[in-house]
């Protein structure tokens, strides 16, 4: 049992900071089950249903293995796997994206013999800059998007710049390291039940319509569940239960400490202009993830253009700026030692945090 608690603190840890706020300050004030943001915990709750529907059923292994068995080189191969990973963390979230990619990025290094750390790094980041073009690409942008109310049109307009210029990087990052011919003998998949991953589909789209305010979020929800419980029950069990806790603790605790004057006023006064907002949420996701930050500084500006660049900007930095990060890391030093990776990982990150807060701080100015 001391095992067990040990191994969920540390793979959960943020998690229980978040209940254990929302206790403490709760003590304070009374708490408020309205202060949870329901919209976001159905949505992202259904996006895990169907995103495990599509990775039990190798969908997204499949579409990558068949770009794959065409290529022949490291650097081609690194190409295609940071778009790929940018492309499905658009629409099926960054951690989704890197839990399908990785593993098959391991795999392409054991067959031609070499250590993919770098790639896999950049396929990190790739995640992280790419789930960022979209509403549904991760946990803050669900959350952003729902409460300030925006159009997808605006999210877009704000997002495009960062999305194309981080992505043009990585590449560029990329295809100066040296390359060397590689054979890859993986086989093809064959998709098993079409039909079955062909309704998903539908259930998928009808979730990404509901998240952009175009479908009731309940009735997609349960629309969800309901064809998971008849075709795939399983899959409950591999959602991520502690982060929608997390979201619902960190939603209590800003509830609360909004409702403390003191607190609240000197809060306030540190995010009172749009570039202040902006660097707070850069540099708040570097020390708590760029989920907490998101929904702390929220609570506290209008300012929702600056929230959501600093927030998507600072998961870039540090291992614990996304969550995305740490999935990646701990995917692949289940394989190799891990120092090499993290020496690489801040080599391409703190210059890649730096530069892009420089540059979306100009855009921020601008665009307020």
């Amino acid at each position: 049992m001391v095992r067990f608690l040990k191994k969920k603190f540390s793979e959960e840890g943020l998690f229980f900071v978040a209940l254990f706020l929302a206790v403490i300050t709760s003590f304070i004030v009374t708490p408020r089950w309205r202060a949870i943001n329901f919209h976001v915990i159905f949505a992202l709750f259904s996006l895990m249903l169907i995103s495990s529907a599509f990775e039990k059923h190798r969908l997204l292994e499949a579409l990558s293995i068949g770009l794959l068995r065409r290529l022949k080189t490291e650097r081609t191969i690194g190409v295609v796997m940071i778009l790929i990973t940018a492309g499905l963390a658009m629409l099926m979230t960054n951690d989704v994206a890197l839990m399908s990619v990785v593993p098959l990025t391991l795999a392409l290094g054991g067959e031609g013999d070499f250590d993919p750390f770098k790639i896999i790094v950049l396929e990190t980041a790739a995640a992280n800059i790419g789930s960022s073009l979209t509403p549904f690409g991760n946990p803050q942008n669900l959350y952003l998007y729902a409460f300030y109310q925006m159009t997808p049109s605006v999210f877009f307009k704000i997002m495009i710049g960062f999305s194309a210029m981080g992505l043009s990087l990585l590449l560029l990052i990329h295809l100066t390291a040296v390359s060397k011919v590689i054979e890859t003998k993986m086989k093809a998949i064959t998709i098993e039940q079409p039909r079955r991953l062909g309704l998903y589909g539908i259930v998928f789209f009808l979730v990404l319509v509901s998240i952009l305010r175009g479908a009731n979020i309940v009735f997609s929800t349960v629309i969800a569940a309901t064809t998971i419980l008849a075709l795939d029950r399983d899959l409950f069990r591999k959602a991520d239960y502690y982060l929608l806790g997390t979201f619902a603790a960190f939603f209590i605790v800003i509830d609360n400490v909004t409702r403390m004057d003191a607190v609240h006023q000197s809060i306030q006064t540190l995010v009172n202009t749009p570039i202040n907002a902006y660097l707070v949420s850069v540099m708040l996701s570097q020390v708590i993830s760029n989920v907490p930050a998101a929904i702390l500084v929220s609570a506290f500006t209008d300012y929702g253009k600056s929230v959501l660049l600093g927030v998507s900007v600072g998961g870039l930095g540090t291992l614990i700026a996304s969550l995305a990060n740490l999935i990646a890391y701990r995917i692949y030093a289940r394989k190799y030692p891990g120092k090499r990776y993290l020496r690489y990982f801040y080599w391409v990150n703190i210059p890649l945090l730096l530069f892009m807060t420089l540059v979306m701080a100009k855009y921020v100015q601008i665009a307020t």
